[in-house]
């Protein structure tokens, strides 16, 4: 026995009728696995309800740290989302049977370093096990809360979305994608253990849903995009501004009255400053010259340290294939490719063009990123057939023909006929 305090108990008062959990950190030797093997196990408590407004909200505790003089512990809780829905009475079942709302993982205290020292900063693979439990305990909401849908009552179409492998592809994807510089292989092989843990947890999520399915019920598995490293930031505001085409005052601020074009969306495309905007100050027949020039100033930009360009190509959305999706009421009048391991980002504060940052995984305009995976099975739909290069907006009409139901007005899409049998 070990002497002092080895358990937490937590309470929502202290009074003798309120409910308590009884917390212990799992031992070292139970909860961490060396890269290779991971035997993950979960140590997080049953819901507790906290109130939220007027809402009581199921949420969930780890003890992943205590001393036994209890000077220090590390107490992890779940997300706190109040969910909502037009048929209020069906919440208290989703929290029953999916405990709570699914939410995303613990990804910014890993990467702050509050679950301990990642790998990339020295450590010993325990913060990236603790962040794991988090991930599969999200996974597991997400996989109940599918299941209890599909038998609470009838339904014609179930949506969801679940935040992974994203979430720890944008924490990890940095140090496994080998294209980019800096890469290196002993880091990446520390790393992809736990990648591959996070992708078994789907599976066998996914694998517990169509058990759940019913039998004439078909299935679509959709990725909205894909994932690439990145070690640099590029930052275009700072090349307008260099090229004379933006401008800040006083407070650092970008300065409309006097900007022509700027980089918005976080930085992923530019928009023309036009008279038609609020302070906008270019005219309609100016747009060619200034997207010509905002466009030679980007693609002239090359990396200080390597002598790389930067900007692979512009794409002007008027003149681009529809397909691209570009443009639009929401969308930008100038879009860029970026070389592989850079990401956009809309600061304008500074001179240099170019930043390091830790590598992370992002998702941007370039082919390996926005071509990505689409999964149809089902009573109707034929097998083992490749349908090549689809789109996004084909999945509406197709899903809508499937269910024998007309489109909506506005979709753009095709029905993917050649799925059918």
């Amino acid at each position: 026995p070990t002497k002092g305090y080895d358990s937490l108990i937590l309470s929502l008062d202290k009074t003798e009728k309120s409910k308590f959990l009884y917390l212990r950190p799992a031992r070292r030797d139970l909860a961490f696995r060396p890269a290779g093997q991971l035997l993950l196990k979960s140590h997080f408590s049953a819901p507790m309800l906290l109130r939220a407004e007027n809402d009581r909200v199921p949420v969930h505790f780890r003890l992943f740290e205590l001393d036994n003089k209890m000077g220090n512990f590390l107490l992890y809780h779940s997300w706190v989302y109040r969910m909502k829905s037009n048929r209020p009475e069906r919440i208290g079942m989703f929290q029953e049977k999916g405990s709570g709302a699914w939410a995303h993982a613990a990804q910014r205290l890993y990467r702050e370093g509050s679950l301990g020292d990642p790998i990339y900063s020295g450590g010993d693979g325990n913060a990236e096990q603790r962040y794991l439990e988090t991930v599969q305990l999200a996974i597991r909401q997400f996989s109940q809360a599918t299941e209890a849908a599909m038998k609470d009552r009838p339904w014609d179409l179930i949506i969801n979305y679940t935040p992974f492998p994203d979430e720890v592809c944008h924490s990890w994807y940095g140090y496994l994608d080998a294209s980019i510089p800096g890469y290196d292989p002993e880091v990446a092989a520390k790393y992809s253990p736990y990648l591959e843990k996070v992708v078994q947890m789907l599976d066998e999520a996914l694998g517990n849903i169509l058990r759940a399915l019913p039998k004439d019920a078909g299935l679509a598995l959709i990725s909205d995009h894909g994932m690439a490293g990145i070690t640099r930031e590029f930052l275009p505001n700072v090349v307008l501004k260099k090229a004379g085409l933006l401008a800040q005052n006083s407070k650092d601020e970008i300065d409309l009255t006097r900007t022509k074009i700027y980089a918005a969306a976080e930085g992923t495309f530019l928009l023309l400053n036009l008279e038609e905007r609020k302070n906008g100050i270019v005219k309609t027949a100016e747009r060619e010259a200034i997207l010509e020039e905002a466009g030679k100033a980007l693609l002239a930009v090359r990396d200080p340290e390597t002598g790389r360009p930067i900007v692979l190509r512009i794409l002007d959305p008027l003149k681009e294939d529809k397909d691209w999706g570009l443009g639009g009421p929401t969308g930008g009048d100038l879009y860029y490719e970026l070389t592989p391991g850079y990401r956009p980002q809309k600061n304008h504060i500074g001179e240099q063009a170019v930043e390091k940052r830790l590598p992370a995984g992002h998702h941007s305009l370039s082919s390996s990123v926005t071509h990505t995976v689409l999964r149809l099975a089902g009573p109707g739909i034929r097998k083992h057939l490749d349908l090549g290069p689809i789109r996004l907006v084909d999945l509406a009409p197709t899903f809508c023909e499937y269910m024998g139901i007309d489109p909506p007005l506005e979709a753009q899409g095709r029905v993917l006929t050649e799925a059918f049998e």
